[in-house]
């Protein structure tokens, strides 16, 4: 009988840019979802309480209101402490839920939380 070699993935590949809420408020980037937004540093979260929409701005390091950007310790994908940023809007945080992301208005990253979580794993 052949063997065949495991080849070893960290993660599936996608085109499409997802962002995850982690349980207590971690945010998640995948990759595409940070190139699309330049690959910051940082960035300013933004909320749209009406329409429940979050949105990602990059943004400088040294901006009043920027949250640092860093990689999770298998470098798959991005990290924002968004804790304060969930429970000050009311967002759930019990388990980790998942988005397709949205680039609008030319540099802002959106995920809607009317929408259906995707299914599969998260960032």
């Amino acid at each position: 009988m052949p063997f065949e070699e495991f080849a070893k993935k960290l993660t599936r590949p996608t085109a499409a840019a997802y962002v995850t809420i982690q349980k207590r408020g971690v945010i998640g980037l995948n990759r595409t979802a940070f190139k699309a937004l330049g690959e910051p540093k940082a960035v300013t979260l933004l909320f749209d309480s009406e329409d429940q929409i979050v949105g990602f701005r990059a943004a400088a390091l040294t901006n009043e209101h920027a949250y640092a950007v860093r990689t999770n310790t298998k470098g798959t994908s991005y990290l924002i402490s968004g804790t304060l940023f969930t429970n000050y809007y009311g967002i759930p945080t019990e388990m980790a839920r998942r988005w397709e992301a949205r680039l609008v208005e030319g540099d802002i990253l959106t995920i809607d939380l009317k929408e259906k979580p995707a299914s599969g794993p998260s960032t």
